[in-house]
């Protein structure tokens, strides 16, 4: 897997962040299970968090491919109040297996609070 992180877009600022990722999977001595994963973050001033990926995966003979897609949003009270917390609420859409009959997607909601020691 390739991962870069800390990919700055405006320049001489941290305000806009961006990191990718990038799997390739190919299971030796076999060529039924092969795949190939992408994934970005982009950070807008440390607060807003906009993700998507995309998958593909060729199993028996099968394809499946799908987007995903997904929104965060990060409060760093340490530097807005002082105090060492920091909430973060994550929303994320993964779409169901094209081979999944099924009317559901998988939907992720998260709340995560982080308490800094120093």
């Amino acid at each position: 897997m390739f991962l870069y992180n800390g990919f700055n877009l405006a320049q001489d600022s941290n305000d806009i962040e961006a990191s990718f990722s990038i799997e390739y999977l190919d299971a030796l001595n076999s060529s039924k299970y092969f795949g190939f994963k992408f994934g970005s973050e982009i950070s807008v001033i440390e607060f807003l968090k906009l993700r998507f990926g995309y998958y593909s995966l060729e199993l028996q003979r099968d394809k499946h491919e799908e987007l995903t897609y997904g929104i965060g949003l990060n409060i760093p009270f340490y530097k807005l109040l002082n105090f060492p917390i920091v909430l973060a609420i994550d929303y994320l859409n993964l779409n169901q297996p094209a081979f999944k009959r099924d009317e559901y997607s998988f939907e992720f909601f998260t709340i995560k609070v982080n308490y800094i020691l120093n």
